[in-house]
């Protein structure tokens, strides 16, 4: 992994720590983030990776971040 990945990781484990006190909702959110990574679900579709640039991000999630409510709830 390089440095700025690591960077980003980090800080987004960190941010997830501090909003999301319930260490099960954490889990959670950490395995959505792998669906999201993966384009599992909503995210791999040609529409929401057309859309991604098109959309505010909160419409993007609102739209698109169904399949995982906790990772959509957060990204909002």
């Amino acid at each position: 992994m390089d440095k700025q990945r690591r960077e980003i990781t980090e800080g987004f484990n960190a941010v997830v720590v501090r909003l999301i006190p319930d260490e099960d909702s954490q889990d959670i959110i950490f395995k959505q983030c792998d669906d999201y990574e993966y384009s599992k679900y909503e995210f791999g579709t040609a529409l929401a990776i057309r859309n991604h640039c098109k959309l505010s991000p909160d419409d993007w999630w609102d739209q698109f971040g169904r399949d995982t409510p906790e990772l959509q709830n957060l990204a909002i």
